[in-house]
């Protein structure tokens, strides 16, 4: 409670700064983590997959943890030597450990880094996650630029602003590949998780060598996004803003690397200002995956040159692209909370506080 902890280093570690594991109910208030580091040390026996990983927090199996009104900035996960690992930047759940429960509630997230995914946060395993009030602007990984989350997962993410995080060009796992598909400039990643988005804000994310500047979804995830709004994000391949697809063809986490189409829902959402340098300026459904959009909009400036808005590849989508008349009002109550954190956006414009 009202505690600062900063430039910590782990070598070879879990938790820069602090690491729960067993049957622990940490309740993290009013902290600040900055420029914390879990670092993969050289001569890690095991290839390093279990160690780099949260830059500031890790969490093990049996945790409940609760983390609320906190700040987290400059922290890494970091691997300088060893291919495949650096994981959740700041937080970071165990990998292949049980089950755990994490909520995040007001907090800010910035500037954070992981060599691998989760610039801000790496989420493993069937854990259950709630993430609300939240602020996430400049953080990075190869993919996901602000949350992973992978195998098993039930995410939700409610009233949270994403700005101006990258999902890097760096090849993951040696696999060029892989970051191409996986993506995800602001959260990424899938195999047979659950996503639940809710009254967001998009603004500015990328994927710089990827698909979905600011939401990929991969290999069977089934995800519901609704009144969320995405403006000005960009990916270098499918999908300026969202992407829905399969498991990527070589993927590290999956549990079949075959066909495993994924699937999601848009409800009241706009999309405007996005862009995509291959299909999809707006929003992409890939390999045999299934999309449905109720009653969103897609608004002005998304550009690709295939499909500037919207573009299906490989199973019929359900497009039924309404009006929006409750748009206005869902930005202002997303706003204000927003604005609580220490993020404040300003006629569709962000700053950081």
């Amino acid at each position: 409670d009202n505690t600062a902890l900063g430039t910590t280093e782990f070598v070879d570690g879990k938790g820069g700064a602090i690491a729960c594991f067993g049957a622990s109910s940490p309740l993290i208030d009013r902290c600040g983590f900055f420029g914390n580091r879990a670092i993969a040390s050289d001569d890690n026996p095991i290839g390093g997959l279990l160690t780099g990983i949260g830059g500031a927090i890790a969490l093990g199996g049996g945790t409940d943890a609760l983390i609320t009104t906190s700040t987290f900035v400059g922290n890494q996960a970091m691997s300088p030597a060893i291919v495949g690992s650096g994981f959740g930047g700041a937080i970071s759940t165990e990998l292949f450990a049980s089950p755990l429960s994490l909520t995040v509630l007001g907090s800010k997230f910035k500037n954070n880094s992981a060599s691998i995914a989760g610039g801000a946060v790496f989420l493993f395993g069937s854990n259950q996650v709630t993430i609300e009030d939240t602020a996430f602007a400049s953080n990075s990984g190869q993919s996901s630029g602000a949350i992973a989350f992978q195998t098993g997962m039930d995410l939700t993410v409610r009233r949270s602003l994403f700005l101006e995080n990258t999902a890097r060009e760096e090849i993951t796992f040696g696999v060029p590949d892989v970051q191409e598909q996986i993506g995800g400039g602001a959260i990424g990643g899938g195999t047979d998780s659950v996503l639940l988005l809710e009254d967001s804000i998009f603004l500015n994310n990328r994927a710089l060598a990827g698909r979905g500047g600011a939401v990929s979804c991969v290999d069977n995830t089934t995800s519901l996004i609704i009144r969320c709004y995405f403006e000005d994000n960009e990916a270098a391949l499918q999908g300026g803003a969202v992407t829905n697809q399969e498991a990527p063809s070589v993927a590290p986490f999956s549990s079949d690397l075959l066909s495993n189409p994924s699937v999601m829902e848009m409800v009241d959402c706009m999309l405007l200002g996005n862009s995509s340098g291959v299909m999809g300026g707006a929003v992409a459904n890939l390999e045999g995956s299934l999309l449905t959009m109720t009653t969103s909009t897609f608004g002005d400036g998304n550009t690709a040159p295939v499909g500037a808005t919207f573009v299906s590849v490989g199973r019929s989508s359900d497009d039924t692209t309404a009006s929006v008349t409750t748009l206005n009002q869902m930005i202002t109550e997303c706003t204000l909370s927003i604005i609580e954190t220490g993020i404040a956006v300003d006629g569709g414009l962000a700053r950081t506080e």
